[in-house]
Order: C-alpha cells, then structure tokens, then sequence
C-alpha cells in the first residue's frame, strides 16, 4: 500500500516537472507564451510538444484516479439515471455543435458573420449569462422559502448571480454601444476602445475564463465524484456542478483554433479526453460507457474538424465567439438544474 502510494506521488511530481520544463522550453527556445494566439502549427517539434503535453496530463490525473477509491462501481453513472432536462440538454449541446461545425466548414462567410460584434452569437452568450444571472437570484429566493434554509452559504447564490451577471455586461460594454455612450478616458487604452476592463489585457482575460469554466464545470464535479468525501457540508457541496454538467463541460473545450499552440489550451482539452477516458474506463453500466464513448469520439472529432479546416477561416479569431456561446450555455444549463434540485428539495 505504502508502495503504491510512493508512486502517485512519484507520478504527481513527475507530469508537474514535466509541464513546468515545458513552459520552460516554451519561453526559452520557442519562444511561445503560456497563452499564446495565433495561426496553428504543425511542425514536428510542435507535433513532440503536443504528446509530451498529453503525457503530463494523462500521468496527473492517472495518479488522482488511483488516489480515489471509488473505481469500478456504479456511483460513476453519469447518463444512465439521468433526468429528461439531463437527456434534453445533452441533445441540445450536440445540436448546436453540430450546427456550428456544419457552417464552419460548408458556410464560412456565414459562420464569421454570425460570430461578429453585436451578432446573434455575441447575444446569445449574453442572454445566457444574463439568464443564469436571474435563475440563481430565483434560487437564493427560493432557498429563503425552502425547508433547507443554507443560512452559512445563502451567500454564494448572489455571489454567483453577481460573478454572471458582471461576465455579461462585460461581453457587452456594460450597454456602451447599446446606448451610445462615449469611451471615458480611463478606457481609451484597452484594445477596443470601448468601456470595460476585459480587453485592457484580453488574452489573459479570455484564457483565464476559459480555463476557469473548466476547472468549474468539468474538474470539480470529477474531483467530487473520484473523492465524495472532499466537501462533508452538502449545503456547500449543493453547488458543485452534477456529473452530467462535467460532461457537457468539455463540449467547448474543443472549440480551438487560434489558441492551439498555447499550452493551457491542449492541456484542457486532453485533461477532457482523459477524464472521459476514466469514466469510459471505471463505469460498469455498459449503456453507460457507450453514452461516454460517443462523447469522447465527438469531442475529438470536433477539435479535428476546426484544426483541419483553416482554409475556411475567413478571421482568425471567429471560433472564440462560438466557444463563448457554449461556456455560458453550460453555466445556464447548471444554474436551471440547481433551481431544480432547490425547487424539488432534492440533495441527493
């Protein structure tokens, strides 16, 4: 037992070297940023580059899968038990990205239209956003009523509700362009000129969103489920994502393309296929590993599609708009199921 547990260890400390020579290597002879944007590329350095990321990430969450002792069991299900509103959001994702692959590869022109400035795929994050904003002040509400009274956590649905709520006006300028107001001076130095903070530094600002919505929405419910033990105050444990939700987290992880080359971006998407690798892995349900095999081979596909398409790329940047679509969707679909669960009275 002591053995096994020397290498864990062994291999946490390991795949941690590992990503730190990385960015090492990165900084020092490619000269590639932690967050760095651009053309993909392809060359067989950058090919090396990408294994040695996937093995740092594969060797990381190898050793915290057999730290949990909840392998091979059925408290794995993710689908199998899941709810009409679980199945219908899950076809809902794949509609959408189905959708956008389509245009993406068969409608350029109408793929960038619809991912510009003000557009309906800009607004369509934002109602989202705005969405998930109310439904976790109806949740708060609800909870005063509720025969579960959270007194020592009431404080993060508004929390939460606020984090939304300011991500969407953000997105929108804080209604800038909406009602024509003119860029005060101290916002005249972000890169579009325009009245919020985001884009004083937007590539930091963008890949700290999306690497937070995916320790939110896929690491935390995985680490909940590997270790149920983690969060003992299920008032606090109320607002861990469900499984399904770190399910359909990885969906806009693989909606990448001008981001490939930075490291942050191909861990999170191959930490994705790993993490759906041990789920296909551990479940016992046969209909179960089917359901995440689909997904797993739909997530891979939809990262091969847009690197495999550059030539239909009309702006470099046109993907992240659609990205943008499904974090938010995700973080609607999250806060509908807490109100649910408030709403029914169900912490199971």
């Amino acid at each position: 037992m002591e053995s096994k547990f020397t290498k864990i260890v062994a291999l946490f400390i390991i795949s941690l070297l590992g990503i730190t020579l990385l960015i090492y290597i990165d900084k020092k002879y490619l000269l590639i940023h932690v967050f760095e944007y651009g053309m993909p590329n392809f060359s067989s350095k950058y090919l090396v580059r990408s294994f040695l990321i996937f093995i740092c990430a594969a060797m990381f969450f190898f050793a915290l899968t057999n730290l949990s002792t909840r392998k091979n069991t059925n408290t794995f299900v993710l689908l199998n038990s899941s709810s009409r509103f679980d199945k219908l959001t899950i076809i809902i994702i794949f509609i959408f990205s189905l959708f956008f692959i389509f245009l993406a590869v068969f409608k350029p022109v109408e793929f960038r239209e619809l991912s510009q400035e003000d557009n309906i795929i800009e607004w369509g994050s934002v109602i989202l956003l705005f969405g998930s904003s109310i439904v976790f002040i109806m949740t708060w509400i609800k909870k005063g009523v509720s025969i579960y009274i959270f007194k020592n956590f009431n404080w993060i649905c508004l929390f939460i509700s606020f984090v939304f709520f300011v991500v969407a006006m953000e997105e929108i300028s804080w209604f800038q362009r909406i009602i024509k107001v003119e860029t005060p001076e101290m916002f005249k130095a972000n890169l579009q000129n325009e009245m919020n903070f985001h884009n004083f530094n937007t590539n930091y600002s963008e890949n700290i969103y999306y690497f937070g919505s995916f320790i939110f929405l896929v690491i935390l419910p995985y680490l909940v489920l590997l270790f149920p033990n983690i969060l003992t105050n299920k008032q606090l444990k109320f607002y861990v994502p469900r499984p399904f939700i770190g399910v359909l987290g990885t969906i806009p992880c693989a909606f990448n393309f001008d981001r490939w080359d930075a490291l942050i971006t191909q861990f999170t998407l191959f930490s994705c296929i790993i993490i759906l690798s041990s789920f296909r892995t551990y479940l016992l349900d046969q209909k179960e590993r089917n359901k995440i095999t689909i997904f797993l081979i739909f997530l891979i596909l939809i990262q091969i599609v847009f690197l495999g398409n550059r030539e239909n790329y009309l702006g470099l940047y046109d993907l992240k708009e659609y990205k943008e679509f499904l974090i938010p969707f995700c973080f609607f679909i999250y806060s509908l199921d807490k109100f649910n669960l408030m709403k029914k009275n169900e912490f199971k």
